[in-house]
């Protein structure tokens, strides 16, 4: 057995398999790519054992365990899946070195009372002998009854479990994930285009609003843009990954030059672009594509407020999502700064070491931004816009987009 492989019998597993059990009185086993159990942490249920004996050399469980820690693995996250004999499960990976080992397995239990069709479906599909049934079903009444809810959590615990053995690996897991959030979230925006009466035209407005997102750092309100621009691509270029790859380039392009536009270093942009640029035509798969735009966005999103140390940039990444969230709303300093949990003396300090911008020059420009696609829009006054977006008057409004802007909104709506 080779090094990887004894990641699954060490003293780790094994103790933090039987932590997991004495917390959660629920047995708990590690299972190689095969399926094959391990180890094996608290007694197995009656219940599973006579299922085991009954089904013997043809026991199905083993290759569900198998397909279930597989399907974790391409998640990225824990799988709660139902076993061959009707009980919940949930699983999780184990990696090593960028390489899937086995998973942990835990559950064993029911989400409702006992229905009694499950046994009657058993018997019926493994031909089991019917007086197996009574004794069956006394087992299944002694196995627990837990709801979804808790369900949910004591798989996440166990995710926890796993990603402790392997803290290198997490990141691995963590893209696995994040590849399957971003394709289930451009399959709804698809399914929604596809609903239509007719093909709506290219989101110019959309891509607009893309580019404002970028430049104002703000990662989350531009990467649910970007999946409307996706959904749209794919259906209209459904089976060209041609021409998905070259719109993909296009929107390279556009987001390269928000992020400058933005403030980003210039030369690490440049650098970027080029890398990408060279990876798109390599690619052949649609979600792979979608994945590597993604990418794209997050990384030049980042290049405009760079922030190196790991613990401040996800202060800074989180008020800025949650000041592009409520621009509109009277937003305060205290309020962002309880939102990341700092003092607001500090928070103003470390906002504006890391992004050069105080934080009330920062929600401003987000409102002046916002305000922009209103002055757009000649049907509604320009006395209306300043507070659609979060200032309480209108002199104040024109005062401020005076400044950022450097002309006036009614300037800016007449030269548009």
């Amino acid at each position: 057995m080779n090094q990887d492989a004894d990641i699954l019998t060490s003293p780790q597993v094994r103790e933090s398999l039987e932590v997991y059990t004495s917390v959660t009185g629920l047995p708990a086993f590690a299972i190689d790519i095969a399926g094959r159990r391990v180890h094996l942490a608290g007694g197995m249920p009656a219940y599973c054992t006579l299922f085991g004996e009954m089904t013997g050399e043809g026991c199905p469980c083993e290759q569900a365990h198998r397909r279930a820690g597989t399907e974790s693995e391409k998640l990225g996250e824990a799988y709660i899946y139902f076993c061959p004999g009707g009980l919940v499960h949930w699983t999780v990976p184990v990696m090593s070195h960028g390489v899937y080992m086995g998973a942990l397995v835990s559950g064993m239990v029911q989400m409702s009372i006992n229905d009694p069709y499950v046994l009657h479906n058993l018997v019926k599909v493994y031909r089991l002998p019917e007086s197996s049934r009574e004794q069956m079903s006394a087992h299944l009444n002694d196995i627990p009854v837990i709801d979804p809810g808790k369900v949910r959590h004591l798989a996440e615990m166990l995710e926890i479990v796993a990603r402790s053995l392997g803290s290198d690996e997490t990141h691995i897991l963590d893209e696995h994930k994040r590849f399957q959030q971003e394709q289930r979230r451009i399959g709804e925006n698809v399914h929604d285009i596809k609903k239509a009466d007719s093909p709506p035209p290219y989101p110019v407005d959309t891509e607009r609003e893309l580019i404002n997102r970028v430049k104002r750092g703000d990662k989350a309100g531009a990467k649910a843009l970007l999946n409307d621009i996706l959904g749209y691509i794919f259906c209209e270029y459904a089976g060209s990954i041609e021409m998905m790859t070259a719109r993909g380039l296009e929107l390279l392009v556009v987001i390269s030059r928000a992020a400058i536009e933005g403030g980003a270093d210039a030369q690490v942009i440049f650098k970027l672009n080029l890398e990408y640029a060279l990876k798109m035509p390599k690619i052949n798969s649609v979600d792979r594509l979608s994945f590597l735009i993604s990418n794209v966005l997050e990384q030049f999103t980042d290049a405009v407020f760079p922030v190196e140390n790991a613990e401040d940039a996800a202060v800074i990444k989180t008020a800025i999502s949650y000041i592009n969230a409520h621009y509109m709303e009277r937003v305060t300093l205290k309020e962002v700064a309880d939102h990341v949990f700092l003092s607001p003396a500090y928070f103003s300090r470390i906002f504006k070491q890391k992004t050069d911008m105080n934080f009330s020059d920062y929600l401003n420009y987000v409102r002046v931004e916002e305000s922009k696609k209103y002055l757009l829009d000649l049907e509604i006054p320009l006395s209306r816009i300043g507070p659609m977006v979060g200032f309480s008057d209108q002199s104040y409004f024109t005062k401020v987009f005076k400044k950022v802007a450097h002309v006036s909104p009614g300037q800016y709506r007449r030269a548009r």
